[in-house]
């Protein structure tokens, strides 16, 4: 670890012991501004990142039955059919009706307190990448 693992190769004293704590994905930031200036920052500027496999779900997420659309309200815009293929490896049951991808049911992606299998946080990117269903 850049900070040091132990006393012997750490850059500055005592960083041996700040460095046990960290662990998985993080950084580090060193600032001389107030702890709630940088709090302030943070919260203005974190952005939801999509669900990776293994993930503990915190919400049920379905997609309704007819026309899978997506966008805004007033912006909403038709599923391509093209996804056709994507969405059926992934296990969704559509079909393509009048040119347009359909689900004959509600379809629910995953419920809260599941872990996400692959196939789930698969979907769940495409959501994101496709900003939400309409």
């Amino acid at each position: 670890m850049a900070l040091g693992s132990d006393r012997s190769d750490e850059i500055e004293e005592n960083l041996c012991e700040f460095s046990k704590e960290i662990y998985g994905e993080c950084g580090i930031l060193i600032t001389n501004e107030p702890a709630e200036t940088v709090r302030e920052y943070v919260e203005k500027t974190t952005c939801k990142d999509y669900a990776r496999m293994k993930s503990i779900v915190t919400e049920t997420i379905t997609i309704p039955a007819g026309i899978v659309s997506f966008g805004s309200e007033r912006d909403c815009q038709p599923v391509p059919r093209t996804m056709e293929i994507f969405f059926k490896k992934l296990e969704v049951p559509v079909v393509v009706e009048n040119n347009v991808l359909c689900l004959l049911e509600d379809y629910t992606i995953c419920k809260i307190g599941d872990s996400l299998s692959e196939n789930q946080a698969n979907v769940l990117v495409r959501i994101c990448y496709m900003k939400h269903f309409c």
